[in-house]
């Protein structure tokens, strides 16, 4: 009847753990007890009952007797097969009471509570920043020590994180010289193949007839075959999308039902993907784990190499249907594409200006507000655009990246070339409203006209002159 009253009247003298039986409390009390009698024979472990020792043995013998007939998954417990099949399900019994987030694991509500509910008592020394657990707040003090513990064996590449380091790792040329002489499998260091985490099995009955692949499971077998027949049976309900496997349509169902149950411990945003999360992570730690072999460029994500990598091959991916312009982005073309249609979907608020880009009006909007966010680290020098700030900043350089074709003069400004280059063409494009004067340049004209006004009058009065004709 305890089974349906939930009456736990055993308890343990050592921790709060209750049971309903008086022999599960005999079981539960062996965890308190330095007696373990329950020996591997393979390794040093020993348990205090012989369930957990038979647990423990899957270990090395491989076994995984529970099997998913959803899509093949295997597991060594049937908790752990229970747990997978929240998945296919979507239940989630874990609910927090605070919010309304709701998972299939007891310990993510754990890691949720304490994350956003609960208390943060490790706190930095260096900054208000505060942690529910330890370890992130050691994760955290690295970017105030810059300590990158974790070395690429390869190059000098390092960061603060191991997970950091396995992404950078697949950036090497995956050659494996080291080869396990049990199971074959090559490893791209001899200290891989010799850590005794290592493990591996000579039974692998199931090979693909296309190429070669092995494996020890008719299920992965079926699943590895898709990648040649292109079928696709996890299929969403929702629209037309579908995948290879059930867990990409579990990712994808996510955009759909706006889920994203991944949380960044740092800033607490939310991702729908594990590995959008991780390139997420790299925001806060400055790590740079993908590098070009060309030129040495390092970025967050290997989507972001792989853009960059277009650079050197001149592979221009994306091509305009309506003439011959390519591009390496996506963004880009879109860009591109508002020249054809016109579109102008940016509006000013102040005027009637409207531009096809949002950072087109970015700098628009400047020239009301009078911001000039752009500041020389030289002089006091501030400007509204990057642009102007590069022109700028070669009056202290000394860059004159400008050359003219006819006699080799070098400047600073493409405006100031192509008033030089007028010196060749003979063209004159300012001239006097009062006689027949013309000149290349307005500073020109403008010394030209005082011998026409008096200082006074020529200080009032023909400046609108002077912009009539700089307009012109």
């Amino acid at each position: 009847m305890r089974t349906h009253t939930g009456e736990k009247p055993f308890s343990c003298t050592e921790c709060n753990h209750a049971c309903a039986r008086l022999s599960n409390l005999k079981l539960h009390m062996q965890q308190h007890s330095s007696k373990k009698p329950f020996s591997c024979t393979e390794c040093n472990y020993t348990s205090s009952q012989s369930s957990t020792l038979k647990r423990h043995m899957q270990t090395h013998t491989g076994e995984k007797p529970f099997t998913c007939a959803e899509c093949g998954y295997t597991s060594a417990r049937m908790s752990t097969l229970k747990r997978h099949l929240q998945l296919h399900s979507g239940n989630k019994p874990f609910t927090c009471a605070e919010c309304n987030y709701a998972c299939n694991r007891r310990s993510h509500l754990k890691n949720h509570i304490q994350t956003y509910h609960g208390e943060k008592p490790f706190s930095c020394t260096e900054c208000d920043y505060a942690s529910a657990h330890s370890s992130t707040l050691k994760r955290h003090i690295l970017a105030h020590t810059g300590e990158k513990p974790f070395r690429c064996p390869e190059c000098n590449f390092a960061c603060s994180r191991q997970s950091n380091l396995k992404d950078h790792m697949r950036t090497h040329p995956s050659e494996k010289p080291s080869d396990c002489t049990e199971c074959g499998c090559a490893h791209a260091h001899t200290s891989t193949l010799n850590n005794p985490m290592h493990t591996f099995s000579s039974d692998k009955p199931f090979t693909c007839t296309k190429c070669g692949y092995a494996c020890a499971r008719l299920s992965i077998l079926k699943r590895h075959m898709r990648t040649h027949t292109g079928e696709k049976p996890f299929r969403c309900t929702e629209c037309s999308y579908a995948s290879t496997t059930q867990s990409s349509l579990n990712d994808h169902l996510r955009t759909h039902t706006g889920e994203r149950p991944f949380i960044c411990s740092e800033c607490g945003c939310a991702h729908a993907r594990l590995s959008t999360l991780k390139s997420h992570m790299r925001t806060h730690t400055g790590e740079k784990p993908y590098s070009c072999t060309v030129c040495g460029y390092a970025s967050a994500n290997l989507s972001t190499l792989r853009r960059h990598m277009r650079t050197h091959t001149g592979d221009k991916p994306f091509s305009c249907t309506e003439c011959d312009y390519a591009c390496i982005t996506q963004s880009n073309l879109r860009k591109h594409m508002l020249k054809h249609t016109g579109e102008k979907p940016f509006s000013c608020t102040e005027c009637d200006y409207a531009s096809a880009h949002s950072s087109t009006l970015r700098r628009h909007m400047r020239t009301h507000t009078g911001e000039k966010p752009f500041n020389c680290r030289e002089c006091s020098y501030a400007c509204s655009t990057r642009t102007n700030l590069k022109k700028h900043m070669r009056i202290h350089t000394g860059e004159k990246p400008f050359t003219c074709a006819e006699c080799g003069y070098v400047c600073g400004h493409l405006s100031t070339l192509k008033q030089h280059m007028q010196t060749h063409t003979g063209d004159k494009p300012f001239s006097c409203t009062e006689c027949d004067y013309a000149c290349t340049h307005l500073t020109t004209l403008k010394r030209h006209m005082r011998k026409h006004f008096d200082e006074k009058t020529f200080l009032t009065d023909f400046k609108t002159e002077v912009t009539k004709v700089e307009l012109s």
